[in-house]
């Protein structure tokens, strides 16, 4: 962790414990009663400065072909369908 980093601390008392309990969810999904320290990720600050961000959502095939033209250069001389159901 860098120091610049702004660490923040999240406490959970008994009471805020033994409420979560009484709702119904279970141990595995409630913090247990004590101090955490949490701090933000650092890529998800990069990605809230940044101007644009560009997402590609690809498909079996897509994927496929972009994995031959990174690969060797150009894309493979048979065409591979995926059945897209």
């Amino acid at each position: 962790m860098r120091k610049k980093d702004e660490e923040r601390t999240y406490t959970v008392n008994q009471e805020e414990y033994d409420a979560e309990i009484a709702s119904g969810l279970t141990d595995d999904e409630v913090l247990r009663p004590g101090i955490y320290k949490i701090r933000r990720n650092p890529w998800a600050e990069k990605l809230r400065k940044a101007g644009k961000v560009k997402i590609r959502v690809l498909r079996g095939d897509e994927i496929i072909d972009e994995y031959w033209v990174r690969t060797v250069g150009r894309r493979p001389w048979i065409r591979i369908e995926m059945n897209h159901e």
